[in-house]
Parts: C-alpha cells; sequence; structure tokens
C-alpha cells in the first residue's frame, strides 16, 4: 500500500533504504519516482520527507531533469550512494555541448521539449514514451532520448512516441499516479500507457 505521508516526517539527513538500480538510458525523474515507489511512498510526499530544503513539492513543480542543481545532485548521490556523475548523467543538463550550447533550466531550452509544469501537472506533454518500450522493459522507466524534440519516432519498434494518454488525453505526469499504481499507469483514469 502506498502511503501519504505527512511532510512532517523528517528524513532530510537519512539515506534511502532501497536504492533501485538505475537505467543507462533513464532520467532522474523517472528513477527518483522508482525509488518513492519502492519505498511505498507517494513521490511528492517522499521527496518533501527527503529533501527538506525543497519544500512544497518545488522538484516536481520545476522540470526537475534540467533544472536540477548541483546542491540536489550532491543530495541524491549522498542518499543513494551513488556518485555525483553517475546522478548527473540521468540529467538532461548532462547532455550540455551536445544537443545545445547552454541548459539553464531557466527557460526553454533548445531540442528540448518542454514539460509546461502547472502546480507539478504537465500542461504541455513533453515528456514522451514509446507504449511498446514501456510494454516491453523488464523495469519500465522514462529514456532521456524522449525528451529530445528531433525523436519523435521509437527507432526499435518504428511507431510514433506519445505525450498522452490514449484513453483520456491527460498529459503524462510520472510523480502522481492513480490508485497505487506503477507510473506506466494514467494518473487521471489509470488506463494502461
Amino acid at each position: 500500500m502506498i502511503n501519504n505521508v505527512t511532510r512532517y516526517i523528517d528524513l532530510n539527513n537519512e539515506k534511502f533504504r532501497i536504492k533501485p538500480k538505475h537505467q543507462e538510458d533513464e532520467l532522474l525523474s523517472s528513477w527518483l519516482v522508482r525509488i518513492a515507489r519502492a519505498h511505498l511512498t507517494l513521490t511528492t510526499s517522499f521527496t518533501n520527507m527527503h529533501f527538506k530544503e525543497y519544500k512544497n513539492n518545488i522538484i516536481w513543480q520545476r522540470d526537475l531533469d534540467i533544472w536540477c542543481p548541483d546542491k540536489l545532485i550532491d543530495r541524491i548521490s549522498f542518499k543513494s550512494g551513488y556518485s555525483q556523475e553517475i546522478i548527473f548523467n540521468m540529467t538532461l543538463r548532462s547532455l550540455e555541448g551536445i544537443i545545445t550550447d547552454k541548459i539553464t533550466g531557466k527557460s526553454n531550452t533548445p531540442n528540448i521539449r518542454a514539460l509546461g509544469n502547472y502546480c507539478h501537472i504537465k500542461k504541455n506533454g513533453g515528456l514522451m514514451f514509446c507504449p511498446e518500450c514501456l510494454n516491453e522493459d523488464k523495469i519500465p522507466y522514462f529514456r532521456k532520448i524522449w525528451r529530445l524534440k528531433e525523436h519523435i519516432i521509437c527507432k526499435k519498434h518504428n511507431i510514433k512516441l506519445l505525450s498522452r494518454c490514449s484513453n483520456c488525453s491527460a498529459p503524462l505526469t510520472i510523480s502522481k499516479s492513480f490508485k497505487e499504481k506503477d507510473f506506466i499507469f494514467c494518473y487521471k483514469c489509470g488506463n494502461k500507457l
């Protein structure tokens, strides 16, 4: 059962008890959601308890994969036991100099799809996904390449990447869940993505 734990529980100086292995091309946001789920905790509750300095769900109100400051990378590294380099490489900032000259996280970044965050609900559908890849994954996760504007077709399955639920058209929002289901289900209607 997923716990809706209050923000008053302070795990700020505690390490993560469960640390799922990150996938080679996984987005930091995807991995952090998987860690919260492994702890049987709602994503926003988990981050509020572990990262007090980023209160009020600021981590999910911003585009974590672009914005993630070095201080937060250090904290996640401490809590997970993974190196700062591994954590940084899960961010889109690691592509700086490859896909664009500068990635600041303060405005739309060339070559990266904007999520269109509004109160940690994604409005633009910037996080794309291949339903076949998610279906085939032993451990479903979201890939960095799916955030790049030039990638609109899955090269493996030769199908168009999606950004919304095929049932209710809600934009993909992996930090929210539908009745304790995994993030491969639409947070709004529960449809399997």
